[in-house]
């Protein structure tokens, strides 16, 4: 089983991030946030991208791999 470890920065902000590191392979990924609005907010959108940094063996340098960033609709859904 690989090992791996995940850290969450953004904490009461508006810029979240997640890094994934130490690991061989990761399959999957289903990021979480609680958002809390107030009661008249009428609509949520988050903006995101995913930035991939692989290393594809010992001697080679790690080359980085980054998505369009894309708006998505968070509430209502």
């Amino acid at each position: 089983m690989n090992r791996y470890r995940i850290d969450a920065a953004g904490k009461m902000s508006y810029d979240i991030s997640w890094k994934i590191y130490e690991t061989d392979m990761v399959q999957g990924f289903n990021p979480t946030m609680i958002i809390g609005a107030k009661k008249e907010v009428q609509k949520i959108d988050a903006n995101v991208k995913c930035i991939y940094k692989v290393k594809t063996s010992w001697y080679h340098l790690t080359s980085e791999i980054k998505s369009k960033e894309r708006e998505i609709p968070i509430w209502p859904v």
